[in-house]
C-alpha cells in the first residue's frame, strides 16, 4: 500500500530543502501561483498530475541528497 502525502506536505518538504517556489516551478513546470495556492489554501485540490510532479521532484532531490559524491 502506497501512502500518498498531501500536496501541502510535499511542497513544504521541498521548500525546507532550500528551494524557492520559483525554482520548484521551473523544475516541475507547475505555475508559481499554483504552488502558492497549494501552500496557502489547506482545502486546495490540485490535479493529480501536479501532485505527481511535486512528489517526483522531491524523490529526485532526496535521491541525489542520499548519494555520496
Amino acid at each position: 500500500m502506497t501512502i500518498v502525502k498531501k500536496p501541502q506536505i510535499i511542497l513544504k518538504e521541498i521548500l525546507a530543502l532550500g528551494f524557492t517556489q520559483h525554482e520548484v516551478s521551473i523544475h516541475t513546470q507547475i505555475p508559481q501561483p499554483t504552488l502558492s495556492r497549494i501552500l496557502t489554501n489547506p482545502n486546495s485540490n490540485p490535479r493529480w498530475q501536479t501532485v505527481e510532479a511535486l512528489q517526483s521532484f522531491l524523490d529526485t532531490v532526496d535521491k541525489f541528497d542520499d548519494e555520496s559524491i
